[in-house]
């Protein structure tokens, strides 16, 4: 009897023990094949940098996006940095104004996922002359440069007859600084403008009575390379000057812009570099609860730089590179991408990223000059479980 009670609680003991183990394994999720969650990709931002032409940054300068009905507007804090965030893709008409600089426009297109750069430099406004009908009036200004490259400095001199214009209308002096990128990646030879002055009157009719004087002064080097030419409706044509020792004499006989181009070959390179991230992965495959995954942040690159060169008409071809690349000012800033997804247990997240970057140089005769603009950034989020890849952004 006592044999038979012990296998009997043996025997009740086992079913309780696989009765046991069998509800475990049924109220145990496989976490081996869970769902991965699906990122959204973020909304789009634009940032950037607004300086002086010689890189200082400007601050209080009020940026504009404009896309159909939609505007946005930021204004640049102490580094001249600004950001719009959380814009709609698309194609946008930007706009930079500061006080005391001349208003500055280009255009940008953004998706979402990305951040899209636009920079841009603000030149000094223009000079306004009263004009006597007495005496000549004379007026002096001196071309700015990218900070360190001084040496491609030009004074220009206008000097207005008396009577040049009717009484109370007055002359207007504006320093020109070209903006026509060059988009194509194929090696491209043409013209391109060192600096410029625009003669102008406060009467958009009025007619020139007198001649005004133009003068650029320059160096005997630099004046076998350039190039004098004038706008005549929308479309420039060399123009007849006369040198008188190193300076450059221009006869303006029409309100129109006078400027001073170079010849030379523009090469660009398109290529893309990673960014970094604080933290690049989120690894809940074998944790013990949720993971929440809020805005990832991360370091890019904002801006251009410019290398070295070695003389005088290097200096002119970094202030055109320059022109071509919206300044030579760059920095480390951080970003912010909005994840914003929960990790269930078995699942795991990763970021990427890269940044494109265009490589640009310029060479006029055996001098050459090089440098580097960073612009769009976009990332990639990719969600996996234990067993395969998932949804990825």
């Amino acid at each position: 009897m006592k044999k038979f009670m012990n296998f009997g609680v043996l025997a009740l003991l086992g079913m309780a023990l696989t009765f046991g183990m069998t509800s475990c394994s049924d109220d145990d999720p496989d976490y081996s094949n869970v769902t991965p969650p699906t990122v959204e990709l973020a909304k789009a931002n634009i940032s950037g940098m607004v300086t002086t032409i010689g890189g200082k940054p400007i601050e209080g300068a009020r940026v504009s996006a404009l896309m159909g009905s939609d505007m946005l507007t930021a204004m640049t804090d102490a580094n001249g940095e600004y950001k719009l965030e959380g814009v709609k893709n698309g194609t946008y008409t930007m706009q930079a104004i500061a006080d005391g600089k001349q208003t500055m426009s280009g255009s940008v297109t953004v998706a979402d996922g990305e951040t899209a750069a636009w920079n841009t430099r603000l030149s000094n406004e223009a000079t306004t002359v009263s004009v006597s009908q007495t005496e000549e009036t004379s007026v002096e200004v001196v071309t700015e440069t990218l900070e360190n490259n001084e040496e491609a400095q030009v004074t220009t001199v206008t000097v207005i007859p008396a009577a040049a214009v009717e009484e109370g209308e007055e002359i207007i002096v504006t320093p020109v600084y070209s903006t026509d990128y060059v988009a194509t990646k194929a090696a491209t030879t043409k013209d391109f403008m060192v600096m410029g002055i625009n003669i102008s009157c406060s009467n958009p009719n009025a007619v020139l009575k007198a001649p005004i004087k133009l003068t650029f002064d320059l160096t005997d080097d630099v004046i076998a390379q350039i190039k004098p030419m004038k706008e005549v409706n929308g479309s420039w044509v060399e123009a007849e000057v006369t040198e008188e020792g190193e300076k450059v004499v221009f006869t303006v006989d029409a309100f129109t812009t006078y400027s001073l181009f170079i010849n030379a070959t523009l090469n660009q390179n398109a290529s893309t570099e990673a960014i970094s991230f604080a933290q690049a992965e989120y690894d809940n495959l074998y944790g013990a609860s949720e993971m929440s995954v809020g805005t990832a942040t991360y370091t890019y690159k904002m801006g251009s730089e410019i290398g070295q060169h070695s003389n005088l008409l290097g200096a002119y071809l970094a202030e055109i590179l320059a022109q071509q690349m919206a300044g030579s000012t760059v920095k480390t800033v951080n970003g912010s991408y909005e994840i914003n997804v929960t990790l269930p247990i078995g699942t795991a997240l990763t970021l990427s990223g890269k940044q494109a970057v265009e490589t640009t140089s310029i060479a006029a005769g055996s001098t050459t000059v090089s440098g580097k603009s960073y612009g769009k950034v976009s990332v990639t989020a990719n969600t996996y479980n234990r067993q395969h890849n998932g949804g990825t952004n």
